[in-house]
């Protein structure tokens, strides 16, 4: 089997780099163990996600992956105020937004491989919203999950 596409590897990078130049400060490519530094207020971190094959979109000679990732989005919560939701949230729905807007730009990878918004091939974007403590530092989190499809990854062994 031959590797034609290093899927998982490219499009990670493409969304940290994305992420990056949207203006979230403090991208990462992994979950950190312990907390941003005092100074940062939002910090992201982009894993990969559960993936599978794409018999549909995949042919006699190729196999077509789909590919999800999970970017954690964390907004430190202000200290000594009121915690109520409403302060917070629209900080964390516009960054939300201002990284769903940057990766619905095409990856850059020409036709191997595209952002699934809707699901054709996997599950459609998903958000969920939640909490998240680490060394007595409250954040607001929150949780995307954006699938892509990769084209003719591999190509099958023929006997």
């Amino acid at each position: 089997m031959t590797v034609r596409v290093q899927h998982a590897r490219v499009i990670r990078r493409k969304l940290i780099d994305r992420c990056a130049s949207a203006g979230v400060a403090n991208v990462q490519g992994f979950e950190p163990a312990s907390a941003p530094n005092a100074d940062t207020k939002v910090f992201c971190a982009i894993v990969n996600g559960p993936g599978r094959t794409v018999p549909q979109a995949s042919s006699i000679a190729n196999t077509t992956v789909w590919q999800s990732y999970l970017i954690y989005l964390y907004l430190k919560l202000p200290l000594g105020q009121d915690q109520r939701e409403s302060q917070v949230d629209p900080e964390v729905s516009d960054a939300r937004d201002t990284l769903l807007s940057v990766i619905h730009n095409p990856i850059g990878y020409g036709n191997e491989v595209e952002l699934d918004p809707l699901g054709a091939y996997g599950e459609p974007i998903r958000w969920a919203p939640g909490y998240f403590e680490q060394e007595g530092t409250k954040y607001r989190a929150e949780t995307i999950t954006p699938g892509f499809v990769a084209f003719n990854v591999w190509e099958q062994v023929r006997t």
